[in-house]
């Protein structure tokens, strides 16, 4: 983002109509993204909630401090005109989805994964009609053609800032039926992160906390946190 390490150049934030949509705006001037596309959300909630991410900035802009001015951003420079890379990235997580690969061991982790990742596997096979297949150990294992082709498809159908969210959670956690269970509102923001991260728990809770392991997963939870902002935000989503 280019704003980064920057300092702050307006004083005031707002929004106006503009191109059936809502445009921020700095100082009444027409704000643009990265690439230097318009800044226009469809939702005025939306806009609204990134507006308030500017005007919280202080003398120095920081990226970090705006998750939802990020995806906006990346919906409109990157898959407005990139969905079908997008697209093609993301579905690639279906075929080593994380909740498909269980562990040989101990039993108390493969009973945690099997209570909190096969509901989310059930759930995208009733859904979506795309059953993965779960499989113990790291050793690739190749999921039927025709579930992964289903996936492919809902992930079609989502809208930019739909295949945004699904896109960026998808990254984050590891696993593209994490994401859509969240998109879709099969499970909230804590379980999608606890999910995600139900190894790395398990270990911290068996053997103690790792510092910058804990760190990596605070910032995990952000990213997840904040797709669940713009899932709720977003006047259009499913």
């Amino acid at each position: 983002m280019p704003w980064a390490n920057t300092k702050r150049f307006y004083k005031q934030v707002g929004y106006e109509a503009a191109g059936g949509g809502f445009a921020l705006t700095f100082d009444g001037r027409p704000a643009h993204t990265p690439e230097g596309n318009p800044l226009v959300l469809a939702s005025e909630r939306l806009v609204q909630a990134v507006a308030r991410e500017w005007a919280d900035q202080d003398e120095d802009i920081r990226a970090e401090a705006m998750p939802i001015t990020g995806l906006a951003c990346t919906a409109i420079d990157r898959v407005k005109n990139g969905r079908q890379a997008i697209i093609d990235h993301t579905v690639k997580y279906a075929a080593t989805d994380l909740l498909c690969y269980r562990a040989e061991g101990p039993q108390e982790l493969k009973r945690h994964q099997q209570a909190q990742w096969q509901p989310l596997l059930d759930w995208a096979a009733e859904k979506f009609g795309a059953r993965l297949a779960a499989t113990e150990g790291i050793i690739p294992k190749a999921q039927p053609r025709a579930a992964l082709e289903k996936l492919r498809r809902a992930v079609e159908a989502l809208g930019d800032l739909q295949l945004t969210a699904v896109a960026a959670a998808t990254q984050a956690s590891g696993s593209l039926i994490i994401s859509l269970a969240l998109v879709h509102g099969h499970i909230t923001t804590e379980e999608a992160a606890a999910a995600s991260q139900l190894d790395e728990t398990w270990q911290n809770q068996k053997w103690g906390e790792d510092p910058e392991q804990t760190e990596r997963l605070e910032a995990l939870k952000k990213e997840i946190r904040a797709v669940a902002v713009l899932i709720k935000l977003t006047d259009d989503f499913i």
